[in-house]
């Protein structure tokens, strides 16, 4: 009787390990982006953006940019508040262009923003917790249009979009 409990307790605790280091595993390829990634991976016929400098009024005092896409100009406008996860993303357009070559910052559009007047940047593969930014077409400067949820503008791009 002794051995057959003294059997069950240890088939117990290497039941118990076993899903541990399975859980574990599991966390690992969620955070290394193995398997089913977070966001859609980026085209071979991706965009490659570069960014301008934009100033409101000519103003040396403001420093701004911009970027185009499909004949519109996009602005920095906020955040993206609370997790950018994949029913929000319809797909990945391209990235801007860095510095060092690299094409981490990644341009997406939203799949409740038929006409793309927001886009959003995410910078994918950080090992920073980055916050996802936002950005505006331009020719909706003065319109009243609905945002998409958790699209909040900031403060410090007020001056454009006054």
């Amino acid at each position: 009787m002794k051995n057959s409990s003294r059997n069950c307790a240890l088939k117990f605790n290497v039941l118990a390990k076993v899903i541990k280091v399975l859980f574990g595993a599991l966390i690992t390829l969620m955070m290394t982006g193995c398997g089913d990634s977070a966001y859609p991976e980026l085209k071979e016929d991706a965009i490659a953006f570069n960014t301008e400098d934009y100033s409101v009024d000519d103003s040396i005092d403001d420093f701004f940019y911009s970027f185009e896409y499909n004949g519109r100009k996009y602005l920095e406008y906020g955040s993206f508040n609370g997790l950018l996860i994949k029913k929000y993303i319809d797909r990945c357009i391209g990235y801007i262009v860095q510095p060092d070559g690299n094409d981490k910052v990644r341009i997406y559009t939203l799949t409740e923003d038929e006409n793309c007047d927001f886009l959003i940047e995410y910078v994918v593969d950080s090992n920073d917790l980055t916050e996802p930014f936002v950005w505006r077409a331009e020719d909706t400067k003065g319109l009243e249009i609905e945002l998409p949820k958790h699209v909040v503008p900031t403060e410090w791009y007020e001056k454009i979009w006054e």
